[in-house]
């Protein structure tokens, strides 16, 4: 078993780079600046010494994808802690994340998100992390991601989706509160066009439209490294 307790596994994707058939995943190493730890130790096991904490499973995606419904249900099945960043954030400072947007401004919410989000990458324990939906785009956060763990998930919605799914929320987001139902779908569209370059480093993209959270449990637990 490898650090933080989650079997290592193989793969069957083909590709071959210096007579490796599992040589894919050196590849997605490297495209992220990360040193090869004997990778292909006898082409059987992933390198999981190449990142900082490899038991750790994050889910990124916008809001309202369900990154905290699914973490849970992940977490639960697999024996494993569960945090949500976003409310890690709240009880750290002690107010909620819209009263911290209105008295103490998105700059400095983005700082105390970056300096938690590092401190629980670097925590070395193994768990089910569920990211903002701002965070991957915001002060080098997909860098520390990707370095701490291959086991990275973009839980991707259509806009339509989204809409469906944030139209009766808006008073507990506040980068939408002031939204009008018409205004949606523009306002996502354009945010997604910034956001998806950062969610699509994930390892995963999961496409959810449609997909009840148990669906997405097992696609997820499907492709744990």
């Amino acid at each position: 078993m490898p650090p933080g307790g989650l079997a290592r596994r193989t793969t069957s994707r083909g590709g071959s780079v210096g007579g490796c058939k599992y040589s894919v995943y050196s590849l997605f190493i490297k495209r992220r600046g990360l040193e090869i730890s004997d990778f292909c130790k006898k082409c059987h096991l992933w390198a999981v010494e190449a990142f900082e904490n490899p038991g750790l499973i994050v889910l990124l995606g916008y809001m309202g994808s369900g990154k905290s419904r699914v973490g849970q249900e992940l977490a639960q099945s697999l024996g494993l802690p569960f945090a949500d960043l976003d409310a890690y954030i709240e009880q750290e400072l002690g107010m909620s994340i819209p009263e911290v947007f209105r008295t103490r401004g998105e700059v400095f919410f983005r700082k105390k998100e970056h300096e938690l989000l590092k401190g629980l990458l670097k925590s070395h324990s193994p768990g089910v992390l569920s990211l903002g939906g701002g965070t991957p785009a915001y002060a080098g956060n997909m860098d520390l991601v990707c370095r701490a763990t291959p086991n990275t998930f973009y839980l991707q919605h259509s806009i339509p989706s989204l809409v469906g799914r944030l139209a009766h929320e808006r008073a507990s987001r506040p980068m939408i509160a002031h939204l009008a139902d018409e205004e949606l779908p523009e306002f996502i569209g354009k945010h997604l066009f910034d956001r998806v370059p950062y969610y699509a480093r994930a390892t995963h993209i999961l496409p959810c439209d449609g997909k009840a959270p148990g669906e997405l449990v097992k696609a997820i637990r499907e492709k744990l490294v």
